[in-house]
């Protein structure tokens, strides 16, 4: 699926690629975030923080350099910011994620259980 994508400040349009019409990205992730209504959503590059504005899930945003000019503290019970690069995100927090949830929690207890 591609997203039209605007022109920012500094940001020109490239001749060689055709402009494309289609779904809002902001549309699209509302329209995701609405119908399978997750209870934690992962958004890798918040910036701005507008999509996060329009999210009612609990959330972790990461952005090596946050720069918020939206609402972002809205109906979500729980939210973190990480202001890192993603992949360094990644290499520090994710043995801790994924200890600490639920899903690999069962996920090794069944390993357990099946292995004797």
């Amino acid at each position: 699926m591609f997203f039209a994508k605007k022109n920012k400040l500094g940001h020109e349009k490239d001749p060689r690629f055709p402009a494309i019409d289609g779904l809002n990205y902001y549309d699209v992730l509302k329209g995701l975030l609405g119908s399978a209504d997750p209870e934690w959503y992962l958004e890798i590059g918040s910036r701005n923080g507008r999509s996060l504005s329009q999210s009612t899930q609990n959330y972790i945003a990461i952005d090596p350099q946050f720069d918020l000019q939206y609402h972002v503290i809205n109906s979500a019970k729980k939210c973190s910011f990480f202001s890192k690069q993603a992949m360094i995100f990644f290499q520090v927090n994710f043995c801790r994620i994924m200890v600490s949830s639920r899903v690999f929690r069962s996920l090794m207890a069944c390993i357990c259980l099946n292995s004797h």
